[in-house]
């Protein structure tokens, strides 16, 4: 077997000094440019890789971020992890990516594997479920550079980046009862979440004390609640059952739009693709990805501030789907 390519090799071979390597791998300005240019050219022709395990170890900090979110079936968390990746590589760093599938055991154990290997921080779109007990190895030692996600484990400190939705769901109940409706089905979301009760109650309020009724389990939810007759209004949770709802209300003899409106949460690239157009609540994937970026890396510089949490504020899209 060969022998490792190491930074002595490189130093050599480029006619640099070790330290001069050092600190062309950490890209320090003091380096010129041609310098730089000379030193990777040989690592690249050596075949040297950078030991960024062994750096972290040795001076306690690390490139690498940890991502560890339910799943991407949610095309908004699908939209919010690719958000993120580019954030990240804005600070020039990288995440790496772990799904619980909604599972908190598996977040336990993913999460417990991150801090295993040494990452430099962690945002956590934790499941409905999770425990601050749960989570313990993120709580040890502390303070870890933490950001929660849209939404909060009790007993978890951190800082936190999510949307209000309690304001998300009042704008798109009041942009419905400007439109004539009084009524409405919410579709999907899970009951014992607490961003459900909140779209859950400022519809209600929007709609000025309308009824909305849940109509949990996705389309299989509505189907029942379409045996009592024909809503006035569907909006779904978010995204995820949109293509399933408009499916379901046509082979009913319903078109949407027309016949019943529809409206979502989250305003994923699909509520604007669908026929006809959703009228939607847009979350802002990209921003919420940049602040807790943000958070993370101000958590690192500066470990023992204040802890911080921010809800931004959604967007109303108005679309064809809510304009009978």
């Amino acid at each position: 077997m060969s022998r490792r390519t190491t930074i002595s090799d490189v130093a050599e071979a480029a006619g640099v000094s070790r330290t001069t390597v050092s600190l062309v791998l950490a890209d320090h300005p003091r380096i010129t440019a041609p310098t730089k240019e000379r030193v990777r050219q040989v690592m690249l022709e050596l075949g040297y890789v950078y030991n960024r395990a062994a750096t972290a170890v040795r001076y306690g900090r690390s490139s690498l971020l940890g991502l560890l979110v339910t799943d991407i079936r949610n095309p908004f968390f699908a939209e919010l992890t690719m958000s993120v990746d580019r954030a990240a590589d804005a600070y020039d760093t990288n995440a790496i990516l772990g799904f619980s599938f909604g599972s908190p055991a598996r977040e336990s154990q993913i999460a417990l594997s991150l801090v295993e290997h040494l990452i430099g921080g962690l945002i956590l779109l934790p499941t409905p479920a999770s425990t601050a007990d749960g989570l313990r190895c993120l709580a040890e030692p502390r303070p870890f550079a933490m950001v929660q996600l849209l939404r909060e484990v009790p007993g978890l400190d951190s800082d936190y980046v999510g949307v209000d939705n309690t304001a998300s769901g009042r704008l798109l109940g009041t942009h419905l009862r400007e439109a004539g409706i009084t009524k409405a089905l919410l579709v999907g979301g899970e009951r014992a979440s607490a961003q459900f009760d909140d779209r859950l109650a400022g519809l209600a309020d929007g709609l000025g004390g309308g009824d909305v009724v849940p109509a949990l389990g996705g389309a299989a939810g509505l189907a029942e609640s379409l045996r009592s007759g024909r809503p006035e209004c569907v909006v779904t949770y978010n995204d995820t059952h949109l293509l399933s709802v408009i499916s379901l209300l046509r082979a009913e003899g319903l078109e949407p739009g027309r016949d019943v409106a529809v409206a979502s949460f989250d305003n994923t690239p699909l509520s604007g693709e669908v026929k006809p157009a959703v009228t939607s609540v847009d979350h802002h994937a990209g921003q919420l990805a940049q602040r807790a970026m943000q958070l993370l890396f101000e958590r690192t510089e500066d470990p023992g501030r204040e802890w911080q949490r921010l809800t931004l504020p959604g967007t109303l899209i108005v679309r064809e789907s809510t304009q009978r």
